[in-house]
């Protein structure tokens, strides 16, 4: 049986149940089926028959090609007027560009 005196704390997480109860230390228990998640929260497949955590890593890869590459080209295009600048003979040397902080990270 429990004291009174025992304070419980649940904590529902994503995709486990955790309970604390502050002397036995913390014990977590996955979700047993994907129902009782909300419906915000449970994965929607679109293609049947293929690993879930495949499409994922799919999905995943081809965006971050997509945002890589609509990063290089605006990074690419203004090094390319700084370098150009620089290499200007008919620009006055205190208003000649330079290679700042923000294209080097990029």
């Amino acid at each position: 049986m429990k004291k009174m005196s025992e304070h419980i704390v649940i904590w529902e997480g994503l995709w486990n149940l955790c309970e604390d109860n502050g002397l036995h230390g913390q014990r977590c228990m996955p979700y047993n089926s994907l129902p009782i998640l909300p419906q915000d929260l449970q994965l929607i497949t679109c293609v049947s028959n293929i690993n879930n955590e495949e499409k994922i890593k799919m999905v995943a890869s081809g965006l971050f090609l997509g945002v890589v590459l609509l990063l290089l080209v605006p990074v690419s295009w203004v090094t390319h007027n700084v370098i150009l600048g620089i290499a200007n003979p008919l620009i006055i040397s205190q208003w000649k560009p330079e290679m700042g902080a923000s294209l080097y990270l990029g």
